[in-house]
C-alpha cells in the first residue's frame, strides 16, 4: 500500500528564507500560476486545445486539475438504483417466474402403485394394482375392482427398503410438469445424475416408462 503526504519537503521543515506557497499550486503547472488563477480556473487547458473539446470535457479535466468534488466530476455521480430496469435472458425470466409460481401449501397426496406385467397380448403395459387416498386399496385380483380400503401398514424390511429408496432413488418434490412425458423425462434424468443408469441407457429406459398404462376403471 502506498500513503500520500502532503507537508514539508523531505529534507524536514522548510528552511528559513523559504517562500511559503499554496498546496492548491502544486496542482498546476508553473505557468497557470500568480494573477491568471482565476482564468485557469475557467479554462483547465490551454486556450487551442480548449477550443476543440466541449463543455462536458472541460469540466471533467477540471475536476482532476483543480479539485475533487463528487457532484462536479459526472462520472462519480451516483445514481439511485430503486428505478433500475433489469433486462433477464429468456431462461432467467422464465425460471424467476417458476419460483414466483410455486405453490408451498400441503396438499392432499395420491400415490398409485404401477406394475410392469405382460398383457394377453404378450405386451408389456404398466398396471395400477393399488392406490393410497388416506386409506390402502388394493386390485382384487379376481374381480380386478378396488378392494375395501384398510389403514397400510409397513414391515421392518419394507420400511428399510422404502429409507433406502428415498435415500438413493430418484425422488424430485416440486416438479414443475403437467405431462407423464414430461415426468418421465426427469425422472430419467435423475436417475442418471443418481448413477442407477447409464447415460447410454436413458431411451430404453424412457421408453419403458412411456409404456400404456391400464386402470381398473378402463
Amino acid at each position: 500500500a502506498a500513503i500520500w503526504r502532503a507537508g514539508a519537503p523531505r529534507g524536514g521543515r522548510p528552511q528559513p528564507g523559504h517562500r511559503s506557497y499554496n498546496l492548491n499550486e502544486r496542482r498546476r503547472i508553473g505557468s497557470m500560476t500568480g494573477m491568471e488563477q482565476a482564468r485557469y480556473q475557467k479554462v483547465p487547458t490551454d486556450e487551442s486545445e480548449a477550443l476543440t473539446l466541449v463543455s462536458a470535457d472541460l469540466d471533467y479535466m477540471k475536476s482532476h486539475r483543480f479539485e475533487d468534488v463528487p457532484g462536479v466530476r459526472r462520472h462519480l455521480v451516483r445514481k439511485s438504483t430503486k428505478g433500475l430496469v433489469v433486462h433477464l435472458g429468456k431462461d432467467r425470466q422464465e425460471a424467476s417466474a417458476r419460483l414466483r409460481k410455486q405453490d408451498r401449501k400441503p396438499h392432499e397426496v395420491f400415490v398409485e402403485l404401477n406394475e410392469l406385467i405382460v398383457d394377453k397380448n404378450q405386451e408389456l403395459q404398466w398396471k395400477e394394482t393399488a392406490r393410497w387416498i388416506k386409506f390402502e386399496e388394493d386390485v382384487e385380483e379376481e374381480t380386478e375392482r378396488w378392494g375395501k380400503p384398510h389403514v397400510a401398514s409397513l414391515s421392518f424390511r419394507s420400511l428399510l427398503e422404502l429409507r433406502r429408496t428415498l435415500a438413493h432413488g430418484a425422488v424430485l418434490l416440486d416438479l414443475d410438469q403437467k405431462t407423464l412425458p414430461g415426468v418421465a423425462h426427469q425422472v430419467v434424468e435423475q436417475m442418471i445424475i443418481s448413477d442407477q443408469i447409464r447415460a447410454e441407457d436413458r431411451a430404453n429406459v424412457l421408453r419403458a416408462l412411456l409404456l400404456k398404462h391400464s386402470h381398473p376403471c378402463d
